[in-house]
Parts: structure tokens; C-alpha cells; sequence
């Protein structure tokens, strides 16, 4: 579950995001959609706090964790819900050396410190959700825009 309680996020002067409050359940289907420069990319990279939020809550899951304007959030507190979190973004940039599972692999080993072989399978359970478990041992230079985004 994601719920987002009255987010405001302010570069300076300038208010993009003002009283956001939303309650997404967990495993429903939900889109973003408005005008370019509506604070839609903005509110992404707050849920998984790409951006630090200037005030409100967001809970994901089990875990909340609260702003204040002036309030420095601890690096512990951010890789808590970072864990819990993924972004694909519009400009990716796969590592060019490593196959697809490796790919899916990389931030399994390197920022969750889970072993290869949990990473493998987990890796593999992701690919075969999206349809790509055939495409495992592939390299991005051989795989479509759409594929190397799943």
C-alpha cells in the first residue's frame, strides 16, 4: 500500500506539489496522468524519495516516515523506503556488460546485499512476471526500447 498524506515538496519559493493526499492499495493498477509540468514526475521521485518531501507523510507498506519544512530525514529512514520501491525511468541506461538478469540482478546484490543465487531466482520471478524470462541471457544491445525499459 501507498498513501500520501497532505505531501507538499518546494524548490524555494516555488510550490510544485501542495496537499497531496492519496491511498493507492496494494497490487491495483494506478496511472498519473496531466499537463506537462503538473509535478507528475515530481510525485514520483517523492514516493521513493528521489526528492525529499518538504512536509507531509508517506507510508509504504509497514513503514512512515514524516516531513516538516527544516527537518533533515536520516539516510536510514530514506533506505527503508527506497527498499521498498522501484523506478523505471523514461531515459534508462542498462549496463551495457551485463545480460538482462544480470541487470535485474545488480541492485539486488549491491544495495540489498542478498546473495547471487536469491538474486537469480528473485531476478528471474521479475522477468517472468513481465514476460522476458525467455530473454534472461540476452544482452541490451539485442533487446527493443520496450524490452530493455521492462
Amino acid at each position: 500500500m501507498i498513501e500520501l498524506d497532505n505531501i507538499e515538496k518546494r524548490f524555494g519559493d516555488a510550490v510544485i506539489l501542495k496537499d497531496i493526499s492519496i491511498r493507492i492499495p496494494e497490487g491495483s493498477v494506478t496511472a498519473l496522468v496531466g499537463p506537462s509540468g503538473g509535478g507528475k514526475s515530481t510525485l514520483l521521485r517523492c514516493i521513493n524519495l528521489l526528492e525529499i518531501p518538504t512536509a507531509g507523510t508517506i507510508r509504504l507498506g509497514e513503514e512512515t516516515l514524516t516531513f516538516k519544512p527544516g527537518q533533515k530525514t536520516s539516510w536510514q529512514a530514506i533506505q527503508k523506503i527506497r527498499r521498498q520501491t522501484g523506478m523505471v525511468f523514461q531515459n534508462f541506461q542498462l549496463f551495457p556488460h551485463q545480460t538482462a538478469i544480470e541487470n535485474v540482478m545488480e541492485s539486488l546484490v549491491t544495495v540489498l546485499k542478498w546473495p547471487k543465487e536469491k538474486a537469480r531466482n528473485r531476478a528471474m520471478e521479475l522477468l517472468t512476471k513481465v514476460g522476458m524470462a525467455h530473454k534472461a541471457d540476452a544482452w541490451p544491445s539485442t533487446l527493443s526500447g520496450g524490452q530493455q525499459q521492462r
